[in-house]
């Protein structure tokens, strides 16, 4: 809903990040995410997607070794997971157990939700190498009905 208008384009938004040398992550509440419905007040009648990650860089490290840091879009009601897209020169390097690159959905307060057929995530990924080191995870994930969604390295 967006100013108290029920929409089905309606979206977070865009995050767009731009750098020339290297995007760090590293350690607890590093993070860039796109989240729709992350409490009951939130949640109830909400039929917006998440976002849009888009990240040009020479390249991304994502270090969850000091806890949790990764770039996220969720939506905890009804609409889609968001999309994550990382171009990178060199690497993408993603490490630690806390380190993650996700698109997920879940309803996360049933009660409220009218439809569990959510629209899947999708994370794209364009670079040279794409290292997952140590326990951190790439995923994409849909505790609906629906399709689970994609994700495309190349």
């Amino acid at each position: 809903m967006r100013d108290g208008v029920d929409s089905p384009d309606t979206f977070a938004g865009i995050i767009f990040v731009q750098a020339t040398g290297v995007v760090q992550l590293n350690g607890i509440g590093s993070a860039i995410f796109s989240s729709v419905g992350s409490s009951a007040e939130d949640a109830v009648g909400a039929s917006a997607n998440s976002g849009i990650v888009l990240i040009q860089a020479g390249s991304v490290e994502i270090d969850g070794r000091l806890g949790g840091a990764g770039i996220t879009t969720s939506n905890f009601d009804q609409g889609g997971a968001g999309s994550i897209l990382i171009e990178s020169d060199t690497d993408v390097i993603v490490r630690g157990r806390g380190g993650i690159v996700e698109s997920t959905t879940s309803s996360s307060i049933p009660i409220f939700s009218t439809s569990t057929d959510q629209e899947p995530g999708l994370i794209l990924i364009e670079a040279q190498r794409v290292g997952i080191l140590n326990g951190a995870a790439i995923r994409v994930d849909n505790d609906g009905t629906g399709e689970p969604g994609l994700i495309s390295i190349e």
